[in-house]
């Protein structure tokens, strides 16, 4: 079997050969001007203060405006402006999530909301798309998703390269909402991530019972969303390697490595932009040293094994994946990673096997879907395939079109 490999920092994709079969229909783009209408415009007003202008936007099951807390904490008074003009003011919250900078303000008028999305469908380098409020002439901004990172007290956090307002969503070309976009700014650098759109789910399910904007301390927020503290420079110098700004990165990684001299993360992203560079050995020596502190690192154990892999060291890389599922058996990623290694192999069944365990695990697993619609195709299997790449287009994820243009491409042969 032949097969083509292509590496996607620190996650592992199988591309099988194709042969020729007919192509699922495209899917068509969302009317922007109704997906907009979700999104508000507001006026914060804090006591001997100038107001300030923060963004917002209504999501399907959920009673009220999402933002960021730091946008608001600390008001006395909010005004929302709606589609067509009309604001309305408020001065309440129905829940907050202080480690995820979220808040959902009460809303005395319905807004129509945006339909929710899984982030887990976003290829990396798609473009994901940030409808922009009714008053602004412009449909959407588009802010490219780079990689998911994994910071300590907030979770996984996409990361983005734009520059765009906080508060806002994060859709998929769908025009559904995967995210809560955020922002660290640091002159002249400016990064964006979104919080994915599953906290918001979860933080309206925790117990809260809401209360005053007013009492909330703007003083009272996550670490991370401070770019001088230690996970705000690991946010940065990680999303900026990523994108191959090595030098401007590797300040900000610094800084993280001092303030966290004794945990694992600063060295899985030193790790990770030695990797990038191709600094096989370098890379190595950071994952090792990251996995001496903290051994039950899944996503350690995943960089390493990429890592082992670009060189082609299979068995090492069969370990490391190995070692990655055995320490977090609900993370899908290291079944992708170990059935890319297996197909690549020549094990295709053990491979097939391990990506429908991965989308047991996570449905919306994007990758794992797009690995097994490449095998379907290879093994002939066109109907399978057809079927995954409808699910991909309907999914509105990146991986799409790259089944798409493989398999046009195989189909012309």
């Amino acid at each position: 079997m032949s097969s083509r490999l292509v590496f996607l920092l620190g996650t592992l994709l199988a591309l099988g050969c194709l042969t020729g079969t007919a192509l699922a229909q495209a899917v068509i783009s969302p009317d922007w001007s109704e997906v907009r209408r979700g999104v508000v415009e507001m006026q914060v007003h804090r006591p001997g203060q100038p107001h300030s202008r923060a963004y917002g936007f209504a999501l399907e099951g959920v009673e009220g405006i999402i933002t960021c807390q730091q946008l608001v904490s600390g008001a006395e008074r909010v005004f929302i402006r709606v589609q067509g003009g009309e604001v309305f003011e408020t001065t309440e919250y129905v829940a907050h999530d202080t480690a995820h900078d979220l808040i959902v303000l009460t809303s005395p008028q319905e807004v129509p909301p945006l339909r929710r999305g899984s982030h887990l469908m976003l290829a990396q380098r798609q473009y994901g798309l940030v409808p922009l409020p009714p008053s602004v002439k412009q449909d959407t901004y588009k802010m490219t998703f780079v990689s998911v990172l994994e910071i300590e007290g907030a979770g996984d956090l996409l990361a983005c390269w734009g520059d765009i307002s906080p508060g806002l969503p994060y859709a998929d070309s769908l025009g559904r909402a995967v995210g809560v976009i955020e922002i660290l700014e640091s002159d002249p650098d400016k990064v964006a991530f979104a919080v994915p759109i599953d906290r918001v789910y979860e933080m309206m399910a925790a117990p809260d019972e809401g209360g005053s904007l007013a009492s909330l301390e703007p003083e009272d927020k996550a670490a991370w969303t401070e770019v001088t503290s230690a996970d705000g420079s690991l946010i940065m110098g990680a999303i900026l390697a990523r994108i191959s700004r090595f030098d401007t990165a590797f300040p900000y990684l610094t800084r993280a490595m001092d303030l966290k001299r004794d945990q694992a993360a600063p060295l899985l992203e030193w790790g990770m932009a030695c990797q990038i560079q191709k600094d096989f050995a370098a890379a190595e020596a950071y994952y090792a040293d990251a996995l001496k502190i903290d051994r039950g690192s899944a996503r350690g154990h995943v960089y390493l094994g990429s890592c082992y892999f670009q060189q082609g060291k299979n068995e090492q890389a069969e370990a490391a994946f190995q070692a990655a599922i055995d320490a977090d058996p609900k993370w899908a990623m290291p079944l992708v990673n170990l059935g890319g290694l297996y197909y690549s192999l020549s094990r295709p069944a053990e491979a097939e096997a391990l990506m429908q365990r991965a989308i047991a695990l996570e449905p919306l697993q994007g990758l794992a879907h797009l690995n097994l619609g490449m095998m379907y195709f290879a093994d002939g299997r066109y109907a399978e395939g057809r079927k995954t790449l409808d699910l991909l287009r309907a999914q509105g994820s990146g991986y799409a079109s790259r089944l798409s243009s493989m398999a046009r491409s195989a189909a012309g042969r």
